[in-house]
């Protein structure tokens, strides 16, 4: 649709729905955010669209600001139309209440006129409000077989912290396995474009003994981030090297203040050399003197809400190792779903759609996706 203005409450927005591969003026906007999510960068919408998906963004203004928005991707179902993926977004300067009220109007507005059924959004990792807001205005958490998983909480360190007080606050096991590391001839490089099948590689061997299939499923998706972030220095490559060969390695997305590892990888070997503590070790490090200001481990096992245990932290190794680093645990609001189409909202009111809820349904999803 062709941009607008709305009126309400004295104020004058214009709005305007984009399709362009890259919006530098929209990523120097989510930049200033104080969660920065690079999900909703529109060099991540290039890559998400080599695989298949349809990204618009809706982009709110204010006196020629922007002040709000929302990148969207779009995937069919089959003949029965569309699903709608918000990851970390919408995305909004401070709180507004009249901007994100036109916000959110606006895009169901698109989304029905595209035929979208329903919509899955994972929020902002300090957007607990709007996920209360969000409620009120029809939105729910989603059964399973729409969202078999999505991030409850993440462990974030400080990094305005010296090291020697991030140091002091590991757990005494992970501190003294990071020295043995050190002693033993480990090394840890920044790596590039090059090295990027190699990491996967190691992902692959990581993912095949946690009984896991490892996302992407191929290194050409760490090329084609590669070649988007890389050039505004978005993305990082360590790897851990011994006597030549690698051995384990991390992939870092950095924006903002914010310096998330992404990925990670390790073969299986030298297991007593306590490489992957290393690893970390050396990424947070190499984040603190590089003028990051939070080192975002990404995800804890955490019981979604609903399940037993909810915000309960489940012990695996994992999770496990993670805490090990010290640093605040952080809960996050989550993903909430709007059933967009009359036939889906119906199907929600009477009831049909906790089908969706049911192992059989999940397994089903499941079966289907594999097979794609």
């Amino acid at each position: 649709p062709a941009a607008k203005t709305i009126s309400l409450a004295g104020r004058a927005f214009e709005i305007s729905w984009r399709i362009s591969p890259e919006d530098r003026a929209w990523d120097d906007f989510l930049l200033t955010l104080p969660d920065a999510p690079h999900e909703q960068t529109s060099r991540w919408g290039c890559v998400r669209a080599t695989i298949g998906w349809e990204v618009v963004r809706i982009v709110m203004t204010e006196h020629g600001v922007i002040i709000a928005g929302a990148q969207i991707q779009l995937q069919a179902l089959g003949g029965f139309g569309s699903w709608a993926y918000l990851t970390g977004g919408p995305c909004l300067a401070g709180d507004d209440a009249t901007a994100e009220k036109i916000l959110l109007a606006e895009i169901k507005d698109f989304l029905r006129h595209q035929r979208v059924i329903y919509l899955l959004a994972q929020l902002p990792y300090d957007a607990h409000p709007l996920a209360e807001r969000l409620q009120a205005n029809g939105f729910v958490r989603p059964p399973r077989a729409i969202a078999p998983f999505y991030m409850s909480a993440t462990l974030v360190l400080d990094l305005a912290k010296p090291e020697e007080t991030l140091l002091a606050e590991m757990r005494a096991t992970t501190r003294h396995q990071i020295r043995q590391g050190l002693k033993r001839g480990l090394t840890v490089v920044e790596s590039g474009a090059a090295d990027l099948d190699l990491f996967w590689e190691l992902m692959r061997k990581l993912c095949e003994r946690r009984h896991t299939t490892p996302n992407p499923g191929s290194p050409e998706f760490f090329h084609q981030l590669w070649k988007q972030f890389a050039p505004r220095g978005w993305i990082k490559l360590f790897l851990v090297q011994h006597e030549g060969k690698t051995i384990a390695g991390g992939l870092a997305l950095v924006f903002g203040d914010w310096f998330r590892v992404w990925k990670v990888g390790w073969s299986g070997e030298h297991a007593e050399l306590r490489p992957n503590q290393l690893l970390w070790w050396e990424m947070i490090r190499a984040a603190r003197n590089q003028g990051y200001r939070h080192f975002d481990f990404v995800n804890l096992d955490v019981a979604q809400p609903g399940q037993p245990s909810a915000q309960k932290i489940a012990l695996d190794g994992s999770t496990e190792f993670k805490l090990g680093f010290g640093g605040s645990i952080k809960p996050l609001p989550g993903a909430y779903c709007c059933f967009i189409h009359p036939l889906a909202r119906m199907a929600k009111r009477t009831g049909i759609v906790r089908l969706l809820d049911t192992e059989a349904c999940v397994t089903l999803v499941r079966k289907v996706r594999r097979q794609r």
